[in-house]
Parts: C-alpha cells; structure tokens; sequence
C-alpha cells in the first residue's frame, strides 16, 4: 500500500515541469519583481543568474523534480511557513495562496537537488546544489514562480548501510536542511530552515519545519 501511494505522489509531481509550470491565469498578480535568492556567496555558482542547470528527468525517464508539502494535521499551516521561508527577501503580502498538497498541479512547492557522496558517504559540498520553487497563486504564464537557488552544501553524511542521513545548503539569506531516509527509490524526509536575514520590519529571521519532501533517488543522489 506504502509503495503504491509513494508511486502516485511522484506521479503527480511529474505532471508539473520545474522549469516550465504555465498554470491557468489566476487572480491577482506579484506586485514587484520577485527577488530572486541565488546564492551571492558564489556570486551565483555555475549557473548564472537562472541558477544551477540540473536535468528534470533520470536517464531511466523517471521525474527528477521532487515536492516540498504537508499532509499531516498541520497543513493548514503549510503556506504561512512557505511565506516566513521566503521573508529573507519576499515580503509575505507578496506571496499568493500555496498548496500544501504534493500533487496540485497548481500551486506548491517543487525542488530539485544534486546531492554527490563520497565512498564514505560524506556529501561532496562544491559538487552539490539545491534549487526550489514556490508556485503561488500569481504564477501565470507572464509571472513566474519564486526561486531560491543555493549552489553549493554547506555539510552532510549519509550512512551507506541504513540510508539515513542530512544534508544542509547554505548562502547569505540563512540555510536550508533536508534529512532523512534514501532507498533505491526515494529520497524523503524532513525540510527544515533558518533565514539570518529578514525584510520583514521590526521582527527577527523565521526559522522551523517547513515540510516533508519527496524526490526520486535517481533524480537527486550521485
């Protein structure tokens, strides 16, 4: 039943193009140019301004874009945390409406990564990169989603026997952690964040649980 399940979420996650999203037009629109988060302390790793380059499908044709979501009793929360996620340089009244759900083909949070272990499962920082999306309700074909993009780890170990380990992506804006469990199919887990810098007047960084993750393995471990 576990595994039937898990094929339907990465389904539906394959019916939404990282890179590509062209919603139906919605309500209202961003009212500034979304600042977009890549990573200065690299001015920008090899990706330029748009980026890491990391391939939206496996070599086997699996979906290699994973989704950030909450299914618990605590998914009604699920936006305000995107929001505070993304206050290091986005103004939250900027932000739309968020799916907590990890198949809408809508709105919500999608990512990809390149997570690169040594022989002894220790992550190979230089050579891995993170990239997440938050499609709100203002995407439309003219506006796009909400980048942020951290081109190379901070730190991460990962036990080769057992499967469990973390992985954390840090830039000038704060850091970002995925932990978890990887299996020859999925990668899942938790996502966590601290921001060290706000745009929000008179308040502090937002840190806290942001979701669960799921991503293909083939999609993200090299």
């Amino acid at each position: 039943m576990k595994k039937m399940i898990l094929k339907t979420l990465v389904l539906g996650i394959s019916l939404i193009a990282f890179s590509g999203c062209k919603p139906a037009t919605k309500q209202g629109v961003r009212s500034y140019n979304a600042t977009v988060r890549n990573d200065i302390v690299n001015n920008g790793g090899t990706g330029g301004t748009g980026g890491p380059v990391l391939n939206p499908t496996c070599t086997n044709g699996q979906s290699a874009i994973g989704a950030i979501f909450d299914t618990s009793t605590n998914a009604h929360s699920f936006e305000q945390r995107v929001k505070m996620f993304l206050s290091a340089t986005t103004p939250p009244e900027d932000v739309g409406s968020i799916s907590s759900d990890p198949t809408n083909n809508s709105t919500g949070v999608r990512f990809q990564a390149r997570i690169r272990l040594d022989s002894s499962g220790h992550v190979i920082a230089q050579e891995s990169q993170l990239a997440i999306k938050v499609y709100d309700s203002f995407v439309t074909g003219d506006v796009g989603p909400i980048p942020v993009t951290i081109n190379t780890a901070h730190a991460g170990q990962f036990n080769l026997q057992t499967g469990q380990g973390y992985v954390t992506f840090r830039d000038n804006y704060g850091e970002v952690r995925l932990e978890g469990h990887i299996n020859t199919q999925y990668f899942q887990g938790t996502v966590s964040f601290a921001n060290t810098v706000t745009v929000i007047p008179n308040s502090s960084p937002a840190s806290g649980v942001l979701g669960s993750f799921s991503i293909t393995t083939c999609g993200v471990i090299q």
